[in-house]
């Protein structure tokens, strides 16, 4: 039998590629899948996690949201060329007592959004700690964004130019995102998807490795509808 090739993830621009990103309106339940990818969205409380993906999922925000317990989840359909995608995305607690739970899902993530508060220094700091935590649980060749929300606010203490430094050292993707004024959350959605599919696509070995979790098998969840839409082609860090 032929070895199959490892290709290492490595983040780069995909502007010239063909991966156009469609969002499903009333998914048929029984419609096969080509990928399924888990999401893992990690940063401390408060960083605006829920509201990035309530903005996509439900295009609503509320200023005030209850902090998250263990783990919350949606389940995305989506539609590049002809490969039909889901996203489970699992929206994790930041605090420290949740960590034991939301460990739990770290082992089987194909993707992670890393997310900080631009105007709050120390949980951009604190996305080390995460991103070590994270491999703690799952060492795999994984696609990782670093998300800086609530670029909104003129109170900022992480400058654009350092994060990006930062996602650039790491092999991470990077937005900035604003939740309340719907700034790049379909853009970073859309984009972390291309990732994914240009990534797994050329690496089904990891791609199958990770789908196979106990984890990944138990979870259920509920499908969201959304009116048909192309997400913007622009490169993340714009």
């Amino acid at each position: 039998m032929k070895n199959e090739q490892k290709v290492d993830y490595k983040y780069q621009k995909l502007e010239n590629k063909e991966y156009d990103i469609v969002k499903i309106n009333n998914p048929n339940p029984s419609q096969k899948y080509d990928y399924l990818f888990r999401i893992c969205m990690v940063g401390d409380a408060a960083v605006g996690k829920t509201s990035l993906l309530i903005r996509y999922c439900d295009g609503t925000f509320k200023s005030i949201y209850s902090n998250t317990i263990g783990v919350d989840f949606r389940i995305i359909s989506l539609k590049s060329d002809d490969k039909n995608i889901k996203l489970n995305v699992s929206d994790t607690a930041g605090q420290e007592r949740f960590k034991s739970v939301s460990s739990k899902y770290f082992r089987s993530a194909h993707g992670f959004f890393f997310v900080y508060d631009v105007s709050d220094l120390n949980t951009f700091k604190n996305i080390k700690n995460w991103l070590s935590t994270t491999k703690d649980y799952n060492d795999k060749q994984v696609v990782n964004f670093l998300v800086g929300n609530k670029c909104d606010k003129d109170e900022r203490q992480v400058d654009y130019d350092t994060a990006l430094q930062f996602a650039q050292e790491n092999n991470m993707g990077f937005f900035e995102t604003s939740a309340k004024d719907n700034k790049n959350v379909d853009e970073a959605f859309g984009y972390i998807t291309q990732q994914l599919v240009h990534f797994y696509s050329k690496n089904e070995k990891i791609y199958n490795e990770l789908s196979t979790g106990d984890m990944y098998k138990e979870q259920k969840g509920e499908e969201i509808v959304f009116d048909k839409k192309h997400t913007k082609k622009t490169g993340c860090c714009k």
